[in-house]
């Protein structure tokens, strides 16, 4: 009896030590998965570094390579070739026009979005604006406006959507490439007689004397930054490319609210894009979604706003559809749930 039991015992062992062997063989240990991410160090893409330093790329089996850029414009090319896996990128009318062209890439998430207030401001010289030559957009007609990224920048929409508020449009102004650190000095110079300009610029331009505010808190909606992902992530590595939209959006869900401003999170931000604690503290947050919706009404304006300034090389209209990818944002809200606070 005791020898039968014994042998009972052994054979369970051996089975349990062979199903455990099968179900090792059938469900490999998750190795870790590189992506390349081509990135604008603005606060705009605070939720992918949020998603990087409090580790949720790491638990979801991913090492981010980012890869510095000047403009999405630039990281597009390499997109459509699969060479960058995610662009964090604003939109731009070379990339409406990578997508008329078939470009193999999709906007997954929009990375942030202005909310009633901002910091953004379009700003008149200080002097032009004290004689009454510039009291309003209304007076910029003919006028040399400094845009960062010049003619189809994500700037000069913005610019051109707070013309039209006055009848007129981007075609209406002078247009002139400039970065956004250099604004205020051009202005001081009187190099500009108007300019775009956001956090610490703005700000620095008004405080010092050299600007004033034309106008503030306009277009609010503005969704003109968003996460891009390449075809080639898409097709060839799903689901890694739906484990990277989960760490988007447990790092957007790390960030809502006082969780902005904590003194970890100000370290991380100031680590990626070389603001001061201070000077994000006190400015006006942008609005970061928690469960990375698509700002679809705004992004089809903003093709509809570059196409019909020229900036674009075709005159019919590119479906949103076609632009966009839904499916992994809406795996990663199966996977997490809906936001609650």
């Amino acid at each position: 009896m005791n020898h039968s039991r014994t042998r009972l015992v052994a054979l369970a062992i051996l089975v349990t030590l062979a199903l455990a062997a099968g179900a090792a063989h059938a469900q490999p240990a998750a190795r870790t998965e590189k992506v390349v991410v081509a990135h604008v160090p603005l606060m705009s893409f605070a939720i992918l570094y949020s998603a990087i330093d409090n580790g949720f790329m790491a638990e979801q089996g991913i090492q981010v390579e980012l890869q510095r850029v000047a403009s999405g414009t630039q990281a597009v090319g390499f997109l459509a070739q699969g060479q960058v896996d995610v662009g964090a990128i604003g939109l731009a009318g070379g990339i409406f026009n990578a997508f008329n062209r078939g470009f193999d890439m999709r906007i997954v998430a929009n990375a942030s979005v202005w909310g009633a207030r901002h910091d953004v401001m379009i700003l008149g010289q200080a002097e032009k604006v004290k004689s009454g030559e510039l009291k309003s957009v209304a007076d910029l007609r003919g006028k040399r406006v400094g845009i960062a990224g010049g003619t189809g920048s994500a700037g000069s929409y913005l610019v051109d959507a707070a013309l039209r508020t006055v009848g007129l449009t981007i075609k209406d102004v002078q247009v002139v490439s400039i970065a956004n650190a250099d604004v205020p000095i051009a202005l001081k110079n009187k190099a500009l007689d108007a300019g775009l300009a956001g956090v610490p610029f703005a700000t620095l331009a008004v405080t010092e004397g050299w600007a004033a505010p034309l106008l503030e808190n306009f277009e609010p909606g503005a969704a003109t930054t968003v996460f891009l992902y390449s075809g080639k992530l898409m097709k060839e590595r799903p689901a890694v490319a739906e484990r990277f939209t989960v760490a988007l959006m447990q790092g957007a869900r790390a960030m809502q609210g006082a969780l902005l401003t904590s003194e970890k999170s100000l370290a991380i931000w100031t680590k990626y894009t070389g603001v001061k604690p201070e000077v994000i503290k006190s400015s006006t947050p942008l609005v970061y979604s928690p469960d990375l919706d698509i700002a679809r009404d705004n992004i089809a304006r903003q093709e509809r706003s570059h196409r019909e300034a020229g900036f674009t090389d075709y005159q019919t209209p590119v479906p949103v559809e076609r632009m966009i990818d839904e499916s992994f944002r809406q795996k990663a809200l199966a996977r997490l749930g809906p936001y609650k606070p």
